[in-house]
């Protein structure tokens, strides 16, 4: 079973690796001189080809390596532009929100807030790059400016992004959640067992940009869980450990309902980050989303105690 799962690691790695680097080779890279010459149409162009290789990869991992895809709560619009907050479980985290944006959202709007070192991966990082993803450095002064012009280049070419960002800024490891640990002693705050405390400063940044360039219709809040093997990392993947669940619980919050002020922002995000941990707490308790027990089957859509669509979708 271990060589099987290597095997089947080495697959997904090159299925998704090859095709990546080819794409930007053979068909972004000749795009190239339009960025200069019409903006707006090279971003039109490069999505075509970005969107069907993000097609291609929830394929990959949903029908190739049968993982279950569950949604429950508010999903937001396809036509709407706003800001994802998700909690970082894993560092496949962007990738399966593919699943979620195929179903409820536009995986042609779908962007991304990463870390600088990401786009020096080759293939993916280089096609992230001319899909116009955002790429921090952890440096504030540096990473305003990123973020500003970011925005600013996405209302320039026309285009209504559903930006994803990790607000807690990496995903969830022992030695992440030991200096999250540390951060709280230091500032009196109460320690988190299944998120790290958020990096308030860029989330306000964020909200603030979008709302000055109008493309903020709202917030979509997403809590990501895996009930069922968790590919922590490359290593997970490579030995073919991939998971068999992918749970989403999805709220949305409006945009009248959220504060202006930088202060008050941040508040905000410390407050959701709680409500996060809730929701996980609760899942790990009673094996639920929601307030519904997993069923197995295939698709369905369903309606929780609030009256939120719930999705669940399992491969044959």
């Amino acid at each position: 079973m271990k060589i099987i799962g290597i095997l089947r690691g080495l697959t997904f790695i090159f299925l998704l690796g090859f095709t990546s680097i080819l794409g930007t080779v053979f068909f972004l890279t000749p795009l190239l001189p339009l960025v200069v010459l019409h903006p707006k149409t090279a971003r039109f162009f490069m999505d075509i080809f970005i969107v069907i290789w993000k097609l291609y990869c929830s394929a990959v991992y949903e029908l190739v390596f049968q993982t279950k895809v569950v949604i429950t709560g508010e999903p937001g619009c396809p036509e709407d532009s706003y800001l994802i907050i998700m909690n970082h479980r894993t560092r496949f985290d962007w990738l399966y929100v593919f699943s979620y944006q195929i179903r409820y959202g536009s995986v042609w709007r779908y962007t991304i807030s990463l870390k600088n070192a990401l786009k020096s991966i080759p293939g993916v990082g280089w096609a992230m790059q001319l899909a116009g993803y955002i790429f921090l450095q952890r440096k504030w002064e540096e990473d305003k400016k990123l973020i500003s012009n970011g925005i600013r280049y996405l209302n320039l070419v026309n285009f209504k992004p559903q930006v994803l960002l990790f607000p807690e800024g990496t995903d969830f490891t022992p030695s992440t959640k030991s200096r999250s640990d540390k951060f709280a002693e230091q500032h009196g705050l109460p320690k988190y067992e299944y998120v790290l405390h958020p990096r308030t400063t860029g989330f306000a940044f964020f909200v603030q940009q979008m709302r000055k360039e109008n493309l903020l219709d709202y917030i979509i809040d997403l809590t990501v869980g895996y009930p069922q093997n968790i590919a922590q990392n490359e290593l997970d993947i490579l030995i073919g450990n991939f998971p068999r669940e992918i749970h989403f619980h999805v709220e949305k919050h409006y945009l009248k309902d959220l504060p202006t002020e930088k202060e008050e922002l941040e508040e905000w995000c410390k407050t959701r980050i709680k409500s996060v941990l809730i929701k996980i707490s609760y899942r790990l308790r009673c094996g639920c989303v929601n307030n519904e027990r997993m069923e197995e089957g295939g698709s369905k859509i369903k309606r929780d105690g609030d009256g939120h669509q719930r999705q669940e979708r399992k491969q044959d």
